[in-house]
């Protein structure tokens, strides 16, 4: 849907400005500049700062996830500072003219960047639960005696490789695969094991509960582990991250 707003906000914007004159329409491509330098030096930012606890454990990680991104944020920025000095003198647009005293590109720039905080404010009031959920995946820990009631206790897990492993034919090539993914990214490595291929579309690898009406022992272990850059066999413990569904 976002798309399609993107798509027909662009054509109305093209339309509009194109009846104006060609060099009002080269001004607003100007001052997309703007934006896409303060975007993607707040994304540089960003990403030193997610990955923060992984910077230092090596010099791969220190490199790629660390000081690039922070020396691209730091040109990006320098970059916006001198095309704002630049773009608020009206005689370096292409058409001459002067807005509110400024150059059109940085009017065009500064009211799209105005238009954007607002519907950000009203998104936030109309939907608050967007900007309160957390990175990671959403998980259910099931706890409990084989057989018998146990508890579930939903939270989420900071990963990113996620691997369902079982007994079938390229199963140690997958989880190879996986393994090397995970340390070359230096991310969490989730295996999800079971004692067998997953069944077919439709049907159910076992039954959620016994004839006496307990869950039934869960058939699918989830263990989260640091890569360690060798394939390892999960372990078959009780504990999962989510209950087989039916």
């Amino acid at each position: 849907m976002s798309t399609w707003w993107v798509a027909g906000i662009a054509i109305v914007w093209y339309l509009t400005v194109n009846q104006i004159s060609e060099n009002a329409l080269l001004d607003s491509l100007t001052a997309l500049s703007l934006l896409i330098a303060f975007y993607y030096a707040l994304t540089g930012v960003a990403c030193a700062v997610y990955y923060r606890r992984h910077l230092f454990e090596s010099l791969h990680n220190f490199l790629l996830i660390g000081l690039g991104p922070l020396v691209g944020a730091g040109l990006l920025t320098w970059l916006l500072v001198r095309s704002v000095s630049d773009m608020a003198d009206p005689e370096n647009s292409y058409s001459g003219d002067s807005w509110l005293g400024l150059g059109p590109p940085l009017v065009i720039g500064l009211g799209i960047a105005v238009a954007g905080v607002i519907v950000m404010i009203v998104w936030r009031l109309r939907a608050p639960a967007f900007w309160d959920e957390r990175p990671g995946w959403p998980i259910r820990t099931w706890s409990g005696a084989s057989g018998a009631a146990g508890t579930i206790t939903e939270g989420r897990a900071e990963m990113s490789v996620v691997l369902g492993y079982d007994e079938s034919p390229g199963a140690a090539r997958a989880l190879r695969i996986a393994v090397e993914v995970a340390a070359a990214f230096g991310e969490t490595l989730v295996l999800v094991y079971g004692a067998a291929a997953p069944a077919p579309p439709g049907r159910s690898t076992a039954p959620t509960t016994t004839p006496s009406g307990r869950p039934a022992a869960p058939v699918s272990n989830t263990r989260s582990r640091r890569p360690t850059g060798r394939a390892c066999r999960p372990s078959s413990r009780s504990s999962t991250r989510s209950r087989p569904r039916p």
